[in-house]
């Protein structure tokens, strides 16, 4: 302890003697750790923090596998289809497909939106309800049936100035009429922030028929007691007998299961965990 008090002294008596270099001491200390903090917030929300959606560790994310070309790669949706026909392992299959709509409202200019085309059942999957009117019915999910809308938070805000009688009207997306039948809360960001509203994806009789289109997002909940090693067992076994039943376009292709936290940050995971700081 002794020793420990006189290098204390002896290191405010240099302090002391040179104001500069304390300054610039105290300064470079302040942003490592003003540093460290930011890195460890970045990763804390990035990486350690659960999705905000109902029951997230079951939530999976399907992907079509055809290596060595083709890693991972988009779904088709006969093969989707195919997949919710036949799984076991899971709840509920829900396909996305990302999609730019055309605003057309009143005198006001028209607006380009990032928009997303989703199954039936999606929202009541993530565990998310409207906060005004309601989401699609398994009707609304077929052609012809599929001129409904679920706005964001945001574009009500912004565009119809949160105006709650929106609901039953109608509005002109890319040239076809939309009927609003709800909106969204704030928190409900997907598949991200930037996202302005959901119309159903409603696959035609022609697209259900494709299986060598790949153009779709798929995300899945697991059964309750189903594990991860199961599902990806299963879903090969599914993938090999649509492999023999539709050679000429699902000859080699496989299905790869992801957690969907693991999906949404693998872009970034190695950057933050290099740059975060040791642990212990």
């Amino acid at each position: 302890m002794t020793t420990l008090m006189q290098d204390l002294r002896y290191g405010f008596r240099m302090l002391w003697k040179n104001p500069g270099f304390a300054v610039a001491a105290v300064i470079a200390l302040a942003l490592g750790i003003g540093a460290n903090a930011a890195i460890f917030s970045v990763v804390n929300t990035v990486l350690l923090r659960s999705l905000p959606y109902e029951d997230p560790d079951r939530l999976m994310v399907l992907r079509e596998t055809k290596l060595p070309q083709f890693p991972e790669f988009s779904v088709s949706p006969g093969n989707f289809l195919d997949w919710q026909k036949q799984s076991d392992s899971f709840e509920k299959l829900t396909a996305v497909q990302g999609s730019a709509f055309n605003l057309v409202a009143g005198d006001a200019e028209p607006e380009r939106l990032r928009g997303a085309r989703l199954s039936a059942g999606l929202f009541e999957m993530l565990g998310a309800g409207a906060v005004q009117g309601r989401t699609f019915t398994d009707e609304e999910d077929q052609p012809g049936h599929e001129s409904v809308v679920v706005l964001s938070s945001n574009l009500w805000k912004r565009r119809f100035g949160s105006d709650p009688n929106i609901i039953g009207q109608s509005i002109t997306l890319s040239a076809t009429s939309y009927t609003v039948i709800g909106i969204m809360p704030p928190s409900f960001q997907f598949p991200d922030r930037d996202t302005d509203l959901w119309t159903p994806i409603a696959f035609t009789v022609r697209q259900a028929q494709q299986h060598g289109s790949h153009y779709v997002s798929v995300i899945g909940r697991l059964k309750p007691g189903v594990s991860l090693a199961e599902a990806r067992t299963e879903m090969s076994a599914i993938a090999a007998r649509i492999a023999e039943q539709y050679p000429g376009s699902n000859a080699g292709w496989s299905v790869n299961i992801i957690p969907m936290q693991d999906y949404d940050v693998r872009d970034v995971k190695p950057a933050l965990l290099v740059c975060s700081p040791p642990s212990g």
